[in-house]
This record gives structure tokens, C-alpha cells and sequence, in this order.
């Protein structure tokens, strides 16, 4: 189960039995702390991503650490 499908969840068990975050989250056995969570992922790598995404579509074999410095390098020179 995903962190928005736990958020619908809960948002959906608060409103049907007027209990807090808190408990709902203890009963489900939830992280709150995981349900608060914003993923801050740099930009900037979106380009070296694709391309390692490119590469192992045509070359499944390969391991990404394997793939991932040449491009980490060349994208520095």
C-alpha cells in the first residue's frame, strides 16, 4: 500500500468514526511520521535517471552501479 493510499485510508476511517490521526494510525498498525513524509528529489538528475532507464530497457543484464558511473563521469567532464 502506498503513502497516498494510506493517507486516503485513514483521512476516510477519521471521518466515518470522528477519531484522531493518532489513534486510527496505531490501530492500522500506520507510521505517522511516514504519512507526513515529502520526498525531495533533486531536478537535476532527471536527465542521468532516463538515461539509466534507456540503457537497462536495452540492455537488462547489465546492474545499474555498472551503468551508473560512465554516466555520472560524463556528465562531470
Amino acid at each position: 500500500m502506498t503513502t497516498s493510499e494510506r493517507r486516503v485510508v485513514i483521512s476516510t476511517i477519521r471521518a466515518r468514526h470522528a477519531t484522531s490521526e493518532r489513534r486510527v494510525c496505531r490501530v492500522l498498525g500506520f507510521e505517522r511520521t511516514a504519512l507526513r513524509y515529502t520526498p525531495t528529489r533533486a531536478l537535476t538528475d532527471a536527465a542521468l535517471r532516463a538515461k539509466l532507464r534507456e540503457l537497462l530497457a536495452a540492455y537488462p543484464r547489465w546492474i545499474l552501479p555498472r551503468r551508473h558511473w560512465p554516466l555520472q563521469r560524463s556528465e562531470n567532464a
